[in-house]
């Protein structure tokens, strides 16, 4: 249950004045943009302290969505290939892992080999965004 007296943090007001063109723009709240300053800091510590309080009786809720749609997951079956050049790549999600993992193997047959697991990169668990994956002809780049 959330508490009723509950209340979410308010940013200060403080105008910042901008010219562009001859065109006035004020933004009372463009302070928040420094993220060197330990006001903008601390402003965003309370403002997720109030939603991890404010959301705290949606865990067990959470946790059964998750489970889920973990069940509805399945890995089994051949995934989808493309081919570019002598290699088909595919890709993997592995289970309880945040991004699916890029593999490819030869043509010709043989083994799979792991080509990119973002999982590994340090931060992707908060933010990670590939865009398009795409392999030389070669199979040299990604």
């Amino acid at each position: 249950m959330v508490d009723k007296h509950l209340q979410p943090p308010l940013p200060r007001s403080e105008a910042r004045i901008r010219v562009l063109h001859g065109d006035v723009t004020i933004d009372s709240y463009g302070w928040l943009r420094d993220w060197e300053n330990p006001d903008v800091r601390a402003y965003l510590e309370a403002e997720n302290s109030y939603a991890q309080q404010a959301t705290a009786h949606l865990e067990g809720l959470k946790a059964e969505l998750i489970a889920e749609i973990e069940g509805r997951h399945t890995c089994e079956g051949a995934p989808p290939t493309f081919q570019v050049g002598p290699f088909e790549y595919f890709e993997r999600h592995g289970r309880g892992l945040s991004h699916p993992a890029w593999w490819r193997r030869p043509v010709t047959g043989g083994s799979a080999e792991l080509v990119l697991d973002p999982n590994a990169i340090p931060g992707a668990e908060i933010f990670y965004s590939l865009g398009v994956f795409e392999p030389s002809d070669d199979g040299r780049y990604v």
